[in-house]
């Protein structure tokens, strides 16, 4: 037989392996009928592209070991934490209007509400970049810095400086940033400095050609956290960037507006967990999650619970406070994001809010 027409024929015969596995693979992860019907429309009516396509973004794969060693780490450290604060009586008892969501939250996350904590917004990345130099130059023992963006110049300097003075006085510094969002950062010179003034930085979920073959390369950390001796700590969608970030009045955008949390109580001490998952998992490091955990006084203050989401643990966490929030919505709902677009799902929940008066 012509060599050309057994290599047509093993061609189409391995095309169709490819689209009726991948397609029952699809079929058995059971997602929303929209994405499945994508999917199956991507596989089935563009030959090996479809199929390639999906092999590389249509799973969230983050790798075997990975997942196995992230179990281990929360274990771990939640079990480390849960002790302490049930011993500190640092649980709070959500509102019974609100109690639903709270329930939800450490259903998927473990993490409970606290009580006790002071809570203060900011909406500008200069009043933030501010405060959070002052904290770091009262911090006495470590300070944990995560973020997906760090901006080489600018105002971000001000932080590599507050941390080059924090590391010169025995303080234990942490930078943990993402290595795609931020590698610029990690080949300039201000990486090299806080290298150079004993601050750890490390690049999280580094990217490669041979990894792209057992994960998804597109799964990012997008967190952005500050962690200040066990006490205060900062969290939201504020990079570390200032206004200038991108800005080009060529193309008249900026400057982007974020929105930041800072929480001085016993809610910090749960991104601190967080922030030390994401560093033993990236640093390959185990931590004694104890020394971290200082006893602070319990006053009043607001209730606040921390929600970690993906990549990996519980990647649908936030959507699915999200959507109890609008169920339980009476009177008002207002939602500020920069990206919208909503599912089914959150599309009539609002809708059903709107139709009962919210």
């Amino acid at each position: 037989m012509d060599w050309r027409l057994l290599a047509t024929i093993a061609l189409i015969g391995g095309d169709w392996v490819l689209r009726i596995g991948l397609s029952l693979r699809v079929v058995m992860r059971r997602r929303e009928a929209s994405a499945s019907l994508a999917w199956l429309s991507l596989i089935f009516f563009v030959p090996f592209v479809g199929g390639v396509v999906y092999l590389l973004v249509g799973e969230s794969r983050l790798g075997a070991s990975r997942a196995a060693r992230y179990q281990q780490v929360t274990k771990s450290l939640f079990e480390q934490g849960a002790g302490l604060w049930i011993q500190r009586r640092a649980w709070g008892g959500a509102a019974a209007r609100f109690e639903q969501i709270a329930r939800l939250g450490m259903a998927q996350t473990d993490l409970p509400p606290f009580r006790g904590n002071t809570i203060d917004l900011f909406g500008r990345s200069g009043s933030f970049l501010g405060a959070l130099c002052e904290d770091i130059d009262r911090a006495q023992d470590h300070c944990h810095v995560q973020t997906y963006i760090w901006q080489v110049g600018g105002g971000p300097d001000r932080v590599v400086e507050a941390l080059e003075r924090a590391a010169g006085r025995g303080v234990a510094c942490r930078v943990l940033v993402d290595s795609y969002g931020a590698k610029g950062f990690l080949r300039s010179d201000r990486a090299r400095r806080l290298r150079g003034a004993g601050v750890e930085v490390l690049g999280a979920l580094p990217a490669n050609p041979v990894r792209m073959l057992f994960r998804r390369l597109d799964l990012r950390n997008h967190r952005k956290i500050v962690v200040i001796d066990g006490k205060i700590a900062y969290a939201g969608s504020q990079n570390m960037t200032d206004d200038a970030f991108r800005v080009s009045r060529r193309k008249h955008v900026g400057p982007w507006i974020d929105a930041t949390a800072r929480i001085e109580g016993v809610a910090a001490q749960a991104l601190g967990l967080v922030f030390l998952r994401d560093w033993q998992l990236d640093s390959g490091t185990d931590i004694d999650m104890t020394a971290f955990l200082p006893e602070i006084e319990i006053g009043e203050g607001a209730e606040a619970q921390v929600l970690p989401s993906g990549p990996g643990g519980a990647p649908t966490a936030i959507r699915r406070a999200v959507l109890e929030m609008i169920h339980a919505a009476r009177e008002e709902l207002i939602l500020t994001t920069p990206y919208f677009v909503p599912d089914e799902a959150i599309k009539t929940a609002l809708e059903s809010a709107a139709m009962r008066g919210v």
